[in-house]
């Protein structure tokens, strides 16, 4: 019974975040960070006049190369016809978010099929908060956590749009917390525990400076 209750409560999550990113507009926080289809840009601040300036983008040859650009993102790699984010701005990493750009032949550029993976991975974050509530204050609070994040508006509309430069920090912030689960009950925490919990904190980092506030 406790199962299906769980199951119906992640089910409710995805509907809801299905609903959203159907109809949310596209804007260009959501795809900076990811791995897309080479182009040219285009900037009006040229100086002297009207027209626009173009900007430097990857080479149409399909050469390999770095990118420095004065927009986000500021550091990538161009390889394969595509562009691939190492620093989206000078606080935020994009190469966490590759496999994206791996997985395009099958999702394609589209936005609504990556919000749909992007809900996907917000189970992830659902669970882990409830394995950690459960672990620090019983079975009653890790179920009420999968309840008030699957209908929470904020968790759904962070988690659906691919806005992970901001969430997955929290999450894998959570996950090394779950690695040191054990020192909740007084218990010894094995090295490899803390090995588990210094990586999660490392990519944490490597994903978000800002991190460092949790």
């Amino acid at each position: 019974m406790r199962r299906a209750l769980l199951v119906s409560f992640a089910c409710l999550y995805l509907a809801l975040g299905a609903r959203l990113g159907s109809t949310f507009m596209a804007f260009s926080e959501e795809v900076m960070v990811q791995p897309s289809p080479s182009s040219m840009m285009l900037s009006w601040r040229a100086e002297g006049g009207d027209a626009p300036l173009q900007v430097l983008g990857c080479r149409q040859d399909g050469s390999t190369h770095a990118l420095w650009l004065d927009d986000r993102p500021r550091w990538a790699l161009c390889a394969g016809g595509r562009i691939w984010p190492v620093m989206t701005a000078r606080y935020l990493g994009g190469f966490l978010f590759w496999p994206l750009g791996l997985a395009s032949a099958a999702l394609g550029d589209a936005l609504i099929p990556r919000r749909v993976l992007s809900a996907t991975l917000g189970l992830l974050a659902l669970f882990v908060a409830a394995r950690l509530a459960r672990e620090a204050e019983g079975r009653e609070a890790g179920d009420l956590t999968v309840l008030a994040l699957a209908t929470c508006p904020t968790f759904i509309v962070t988690h659906t749009l691919f806005l992970h430069y901001e969430t997955a920090p929290s999450t894998l912030v959570l996950l090394a917390v779950s690695a040191l689960a054990p020192a909740l009950r007084r218990a010894p925490v094995s090295t490899s525990r803390l090995a588990a919990a210094g990586l999660f904190c490392g990519l944490a980092l490597a994903v978000n400076l800002r991190v460092v506030v949790l």
